[in-house]
């Protein structure tokens, strides 16, 4: 269902999103035209149709890739990780700035209200995950897979720690603070509001 998928898409922030051309309610099209006006996310769209209008359609308005149906699950997944691999920003890079937060991704430091809140590499990229989306609630498995490198025997739970860590560090320097919320069962959400 487009429209519930629309509705959330804020909340959930996904890393890709997959669509399309014929719908129920909203062609691919439409759909597309409403992430662009709030965000950047790549688009890969599926089709049946065979129409070298529709494929070139979807890429000027902003998709990023384009599979007729069948397809090979195999290249499918291929086309994924390609694009998510050029879609994810340099981490050494990063500069964040807002509401009080400043972290840097090169330097891998964080400031909370102009000072210093000493985090482990791990904390900090967790912390950089949470700011890249705020106001999203992320996995503990999104969050584990941009924090370490191998991320396959990390334990979940282990974010819970890093967060507890984390939180008890920004409220060293701000006892009031209480930026990082958790939605239980699901993940966490950065809200400096």
């Amino acid at each position: 269902d487009p429209k519930a998928a629309l509705a959330n898409f804020a909340r959930i922030a996904p890393d890709l999103v997959i669509l399309d051309i014929k719908m129920p309610g909203l062609t691919g099209f439409e759909v597309l035209r409403k992430l662009r006006a709030t965000s950047q996310v790549p688009v890969v769209f599926l089709t049946s149709r065979d129409d070298e209008i529709d494929e070139l359609e979807g890429l000027r308005q902003g998709g990023d890739d384009f599979l007729k149906k069948p397809y090979s699950s195999n290249l499918l997944l291929a086309r994924i990780e390609a694009i998510l691999r050029r879609s994810q920003p340099a981490r050494d890079d990063q500069l964040i700035s807002f509401k009080g937060l400043e972290l840097d991704g090169q330097a891998m430091t964080c400031r909370w209200l102009g000072e210093r809140i000493s985090l482990t590499v791990t904390e900090c990229l967790i912390m950089m995950t949470l700011a890249q989306r705020p106001g999203s609630v992320l996995t503990r498995e999104q969050l584990i897979h941009d924090a370490y490198e191998d991320d396959d025997y990390i334990d979940p739970r282990a974010v819970d720690s890093h967060i507890k860590r984390i939180r008890q560090k920004f409220r060293d320097v701000d006892p009031k603070f209480d930026g990082i919320t958790s939605l239980y069962g699901v993940g966490y959400r950065l809200d400096l509001s």
